[in-house]
């Protein structure tokens, strides 16, 4: 088995991971919506619960539900990696980058990210609350990339998983950090879009949505096979 990386695969792989973290983001404030019955302002990158909400037994909750939303799509990904098939092969780890477990490790490392922020106010203990909060985030999130780095072919294989690791990472603070959460920062697109949305941020996820829905078998493409001299004769007698 060897990987492919196309100009296909990655236009359906930018629209996956980008729709999938604004779904990350709503996780959140759809959570706090069903608690508190009313939309909480939201960006980009940043959430609040609405201000009439109490936000004792609320906000741990809405505070999960992002990282759980992550976590089942990664677990998904590690699980479809483990079957034979090369297309649920290619789809489970482009559910693991496009989950970005990476930035949930990386943040958590660097003592932010929902978990650490989360087991922070459990214990009320900064320092307990960061170890815990690394701890899980570890055991959540390392298996599936393990596992993803396993599906890469040498000699390549560091190159491809740092490439998947970090690339979609930068775009994203480039693209969506800089660029339209700046616009948003500005007003531009702030009135109230689709659930609970900002419109900029309604819009965008659209368009990232109607880009992914008619290229999403392009993630399926990922592997191929590699066939040995011999088998690749014996084919061609057939």
């Amino acid at each position: 088995m060897r990987t492919t990386i196309t100009t296909r695969y990655l236009i359906a792989f930018t629209a996956l991971f980008l729709v999938l973290h604004e779904l990350h983001e709503q996780a959140h404030t759809s959570v706090g919506r069903l608690l508190c019955g009313c939309w909480g302002p939201r960006g980009f990158n940043v959430w609040h619960l609405c201000e009439t909400c109490s936000m004792n037994g609320a906000y741990p909750l809405a505070l999960m539900a992002g990282p759980l939303f992550s976590y089942a799509l990664a677990w998904t990904g590690y699980y479809l990696m483990g079957q034979a098939d090369r297309q649920r092969k290619a789809l489970g780890f482009s559910l693991v980058f496009g989950s970005v477990m990476q930035a949930r490790l990386l943040t958590a490392v660097m003592g932010g990210g929902d978990e650490v922020t989360l087991f922070r106010l459990i214990t009320d203990q900064p320092v307990l609350g960061r170890w815990l909060g690394l701890t899980v985030t570890v055991l959540l999130a390392a298996p599936p990339l393990w596992r993803a780095f396993r599906q890469l072919p040498r000699p390549k294989q560091v190159v491809y998983w740092l490439g998947f690791a970090f690339v979609p990472l930068i775009v994203e603070a480039v693209v969506v950090f800089k660029g339209l959460d700046g616009l948003l920062q500005q007003g531009i697109g702030a009135e109230p879009g689709l659930l609970g949305m900002p419109m900029l941020v309604t819009v965008w996820t659209g368009l990232m949505a109607l880009i992914l829905i008619p290229t999403h078998r392009w993630l399926l493409s990922l592997f191929v096979s590699v066939e040995t001299p011999h088998l690749k004769q014996l084919n061609e007698v057939r």
